[in-house]
């Protein structure tokens, strides 16, 4: 990812990120992550990862930043796992029959 993307991140996020917008975050640096071509699911994986670290080590929350990244830290690799079964169509909804 080249340092403009990281900076249009940067400022777009400069407000922090906090769990309800994750999955927000997850999709943008999914988006800027991805326009590097014959990157691997785990390479995909592994920079949507550390970029999330790095806008959650980078960007303030306010007063509570350090216990809000407490929560969301953890969160990440889940979201990232779910995110990408979701776009690999690992995931299906169970049609209701009403």
């Amino acid at each position: 990812m080249d340092s403009r993307a990281i900076e249009k991140l940067l400022r777009v996020f400069k407000e922090g990120i906090e769990p309800e917008n994750l999955p927000v975050v997850l999709a943008d640096v999914y988006q800027e992550v991805i326009k590097t071509r014959g990157l691997s699911n785990k390479e995909i994986t592994k920079r949507c990862e550390n970029m999330i670290y790095y806008l959650i080590d980078n960007t303030t929350t306010g007063k509570y930043d350090e216990q809000v990244d407490a929560i969301i830290r953890p969160m990440v690799p889940g979201m990232i796992v779910a995110f990408m079964n979701i776009r690999l169509s690992r995931f299906s909804l169970k049609k209701c029959c009403c």
